[in-house]
């Protein structure tokens, strides 16, 4: 009997506690939860910085032999600079509703793929740009290294005035348009004097400078230009950075290691074992 008595105490005090409560503890825990949030950007983020790491560990720990190094990997650090140079600024443009843009873009993007798939078709390897009857620099090879330099700024270029033009004054866009034009005139330039008079013998070292900044400066001014003024969405921006910083991150490794004979000679790989070769001799001098 006694415990029955207890029980109905205990439970008569309890109630009393719960009411005295100013917010119910079920509706205290809810509130701690933001129903408005979504987690798609921070997941997608996430799972880019945690690609970060394992995509150096698998491009830098190929095999040295076989197929994947041989092939696959030149293929792929072609398929990478041709997403940063052409495939992006396509998205950009149609995404924008940019279509002259976007007509002009692709007509210069199959312009330099065409010299890409020219470079793949020959079946070369690395060790047969070795042979005496390859010039350490040839028209494919300029072309590579100069198209990208005339075509990106003059894009950028008229991009850039039409929004000035409309009123967008910006001095970061300023800056841009100033330096897009500096590639573009010492890229012109550079292209007609090798054209009319060959690759010098003489001040290797400042031709050798030049080849560098016309390959790697217009996708990266581009790629910058384009997340400042251009951004199409987080997960846009996102890829976009992550794309280039592996595509730079490849393109290091070219000059950081020995660059393997068996190697598929396409054009990304042909044109950093010419600046590989170019610099090996102003060194050695």
């Amino acid at each position: 009997m006694s415990r029955f008595f207890v029980s109905i105490f205990l439970n008569f005090l309890f109630g009393k506690i719960v009411q005295s409560l100013p917010v119910p503890l079920a509706l205290e825990k809810a509130s701690i939860v933001d129903e408005s949030y979504t987690s798609y950007q921070d997941v997608f983020d996430a799972l880019l910085n945690a690609l970060f790491p394992i995509t150096f560990i698998i491009l830098f720990n190929v095999s040295k032999t076989g197929p994947i190094k041989r092939v696959l990997l030149p293929l792929f650090d072609d398929i990478l600079y041709n997403a940063i140079a052409w495939v992006f600024p396509l998205i950009v443009s149609l995404s924008y509703e940019m279509y002259p843009f976007f007509m002009y873009l692709l007509f210069v993007a199959i312009f330099h793929i065409v010299h890409s798939v020219l470079a793949i078709k020959k079946k070369e390897i690395i060790d047969d740009l070795h042979t005496s009857e390859t010039e350490v620099f040839n028209n494919l090879t300029i072309s590579l290294i100069s198209n990208p330099a005339i075509f990106i700024p003059e894009i950028w270029i008229v991009n850039i005035s039409y929004r000035l033009a409309a009123g967008y004054f910006n001095p970061m866009m300023i800056t841009f348009l100033v330096l897009f034009s500096i590639l573009l005139i010492c890229s012109v330039s550079f292209r007609i004097k090798i054209q009319l008079q060959g690759w010098p013998k003489k001040r290797l070292g400042i031709y050798t400078v030049y080849s560098l900044i016309f390959f790697y400066t217009p996708t990266i001014l581009q790629t910058l230009y384009i997340t400042i003024y251009l951004p199409v969405n987080f997960y846009f921006v996102k890829s976009l950075i992550f794309v280039l910083v592996i595509c730079l991150t490849r393109g290091v490794s070219y000059f950081y290691d020995r660059i393997p004979g068996d190697f598929l000679a396409t054009s990304y790989a042909t044109v950093h074992y010419y600046l590989r070769t170019l610099i090996d001799k102003q060194y050695r001098q």
